[in-house]
């Protein structure tokens, strides 16, 4: 039972994670709203629909382990993301949508990630910058890099990623 392992709601407090795993957590992993988040090893286990949902959130987020992650949708979400927010070492398969996928969000920062499978990446309305993205085995899709705001440093397989950049 149960409807996931951390949920937070707005808040002026800091969510601070450290070494922490999560596994059979039935829906998600994480679901956090307008909360500060300080995330430093993360590992996303089995038995989880979804990783990580975030919305209007701020802080960073390293160091995430999603290799064993067997649900049916994302392992991280990004919503209405406005600028103070990174994501830094994140390793990940897909499951059963885009490992990472957005909507409404400005100045995110993307680095260090490794994701097996495709969809990779697909982001809607957003701005930011991802650095240094590793896609394994992935299988051919199509790809649509729609602004020069996104610098894409070492994309290691042709169509894995997807983003439609509009005006927000």
């Amino acid at each position: 039972g149960g409807s996931g392992c951390i949920i937070a709601y707005p808040s002026t407090t800091t969510l601070s994670l450290a070494d922490v795993e999560l596994d059979s957590c039935n829906e998600l992993g994480i679901w956090a709203r307008q909360v500060e988040l300080q995330i430093d090893g993360l590992i996303i286990g089995e038995n989880t629909s979804s990783g990580m949902e975030l919305a209007g959130v701020t802080g960073s987020v390293k160091n995430i382990d999603a290799s064993l992650f067997n649900g049916n949708s994302n392992v991280m979400r990004l919503e209405s993301i406005d600028g103070q927010f990174s994501v830094d070492g994140l390793s990940a398969v897909v499951a059963g949508t885009a490992a990472i996928t957005g909507n409404n969000n400005r100045e995110i920062s993307l680095s260090n990630i490794e994701i097996t499978g495709a969809p990779a990446i697909d982001f809607d309305n957003t701005a930011g910058t991802i650095s240094t993205i590793n896609v394994l085995k992935s299988m051919v899709m199509s790809m649509l890099l729609t602004s020069a705001k996104w610098p894409l440093m070492s994309v290691d397989v042709f169509n894995a990623i997807r983003i439609k950049i509009g005006l927000i």
